[in-house]
């Protein structure tokens, strides 16, 4: 069974996640609603989402059809930078 995917695959919070609709024979079709399992729904083929907080959610992709797909996305926080200043008298 056909399948969609997300690039990063290990994505970060505020990160920006692509995800791609189903391979052939479901590319023919134009729009795709998409859960991201945060409370955010959109529509569209290829889509992008953000988490702002860290965890496992799972997200679905519907057809016009009712036909559903569903995957886990695992995001983790992000790595705060951390500064380091170098003083010399």
């Amino acid at each position: 069974m056909a399948s969609f995917y997300f690039i990063p695959s290990f994505p970060k919070t505020g990160e920006t996640i692509t995800f791609y609709p189903p391979p052939a024979p479901l590319k023919e079709i134009p729009s795709y609603l998409y859960d991201f399992g945060d409370g955010t729904i959109t529509s569209g083929y290829i889509v992008t989402h953000a988490y702002e907080k860290p965890g496992t959610y799972l997200v679905s992709i519907s057809t016009p059809s009712a036909t559903t797909f569903a995957l886990e996305v695992v995001v983790s926080e992000a790595e705060t930078p951390v500064l380091n200043f170098n003083y010399v008298i």
